[in-house]
């Protein structure tokens, strides 16, 4: 993984967020944010249903992201409990390597507190510093304002929408929308 100086921030709220890279140790508490993340059930292509990863897998994914150098694993920690991650993986084709992609998510009680913005930012000046990296990328849905302003307000801008890329159980439709940013 990447190297990346554990920092704190202080959440809108007065609390204070230390951001730092994840551990195997961390693969329970990581694994029970990320499956209350996509409790709410918008806003991941994945729903929670198909979510089923065990706490070995996730350990192996979180060592597989602190074995690649141009991979970076961020976790938010609000006292001991991780209340939210953000994960970088750099495109494996020898013709994409210049970047790569990203996913974010910041548990719902936690969300609007910056903690959002401060792990995109992050992400953005560790990928500045990358020798290898010179795009960030990432894929929101439409119907996800909330994430589209925060990407744009980092300065990413839309390269791309798929119309009706995801019909949820209801049979509503939303498009996918991809982003980038050159660093």
């Amino acid at each position: 993984m990447g190297t990346f100086r554990s920092s704190t921030l202080r959440a809108k709220d007065g609390r204070d967020v230390v951001l730092r890279c994840a551990t195997p140790d961390d693969a329970e508490q990581l694994l029970a944010c990320a499956r209350e993340v996509r409790s709410a059930g918008v806003g991941f292509i994945t729903t929670p249903e198909e979510f089923n990863l065990s706490v070995e897998d996730e350990r192996k994914w979180i060592q597989e992201l602190s074995d690649n150098p141009d991979a970076l694993l961020l976790v938010a920690l609000a006292g001991e409990w991780i209340v939210g991650n953000i994960n970088f993986r750099q495109h494996a084709r020898t013709r994409q390597r210049h970047g790569g992609v990203f996913g974010i998510g910041v548990i719902p009680a936690w969300q609007g507190c910056g903690i959002g913005e401060a792990m995109v930012r992050a992400l953005l000046a560790w990928a500045q510093e990358s020798p290898r990296i010179e795009c960030v990328q990432l894929v929101v849905l439409a119907d996800n304002p909330r994430a589209i302003r925060l990407y744009y307000k980092c300065g990413f801008a839309v390269n791309g929408v798929k119309p009706r890329a995801i019909k949820y159980a209801d049979g509503i439709y939303t498009d996918e929308i991809s982003m980038h940013i050159f660093v």
